[in-house]
Order: structure tokens, then sequence, then C-alpha cells
């Protein structure tokens, strides 16, 4: 699907955007994050939701219930020792993706004349 595509289906609207961007050198490593926003979750599931990868690997995990991002594997440690602010740096830029995320829900709803469930993802390639 093509960057800024946006997918309508009865009754949901689906959104999805792509977004790459590309690092300088001769790294084989990848990050990719991960960002999910519903208008109406089910029960006890979040309205929003952010996951991280690095070479394919779940590292960190972020949703609109705990509001933190949270280490998903053990290695991450050593990133932690280098950049001792890391995990609070992910948890501030999640936080503020929540609210923008869920705004343009509801833009998308409206422009779309939507009522029932939404759903849309973003999906940042680094």
């Amino acid at each position: 699907m093509a960057a800024g595509t946006l997918v309508l289906t009865q009754p949901t609207l689906v959104a999805t955007l792509t977004l790459m961007g590309f690092c300088e050198g001769s790294s084989s490593h990848s990050m990719k994050y991960f960002y999910t926003g519903v208008s109406e979750p089910g029960q006890g599931l979040p309205q929003f939701n952010a996951v991280g990868y690095v070479d394919g690997q779940l590292f960190s995990q972020y949703d609109s219930n705990t509001h933190e991002a949270l280490p998903q594997v053990s290695w991450i440690k050593e990133v932690e020792k280098e950049y001792p602010n890391f995990w609070e740096q992910e948890t501030q830029n999640f936080q503020g993706t929540e609210p923008v995320f869920k705004e343009n829900i509801n833009i998308a709803k409206n422009r779309y004349n939507q009522t029932g469930e939404v759903e849309a993802s973003n999906n940042i390639l680094l």
C-alpha cells in the first residue's frame, strides 16, 4: 500500500500511513515503530498502542492503559547503560503521539461520516 493511502471499509474506517526514514552509514540493523489506534476498543483493551522492533525483535511496548514504554527484551539493558534516559524519552515520545493519533481518528471519522469503529495504524521505518 502506498504511503498516505486511506482505505475505507464499511462499517470500519481503516487508515494506514507509512513513513520511511533512512540512516546514513553502513549499519545492517533496522528499527521500526508501529502505532495502532481504535476509536472504540473492547473492554480492557487499549485505545492506542505503540511497539518498537529492532531487527524484527520486539524491544519496546506502550499503550494507553499503562502510559509507559516498557522494555520487552533483556539486551536493552546495554542500551540503558549508554543512554540512561532512554525509557523516559521513549515514554514521552509515545505520550506525545497518542493524543495526535486519537485526534486523527476523530478527524477521519468526521471527514468520512463514520459513526462506527475506526482503526488507524502508522508505521515508521528507520
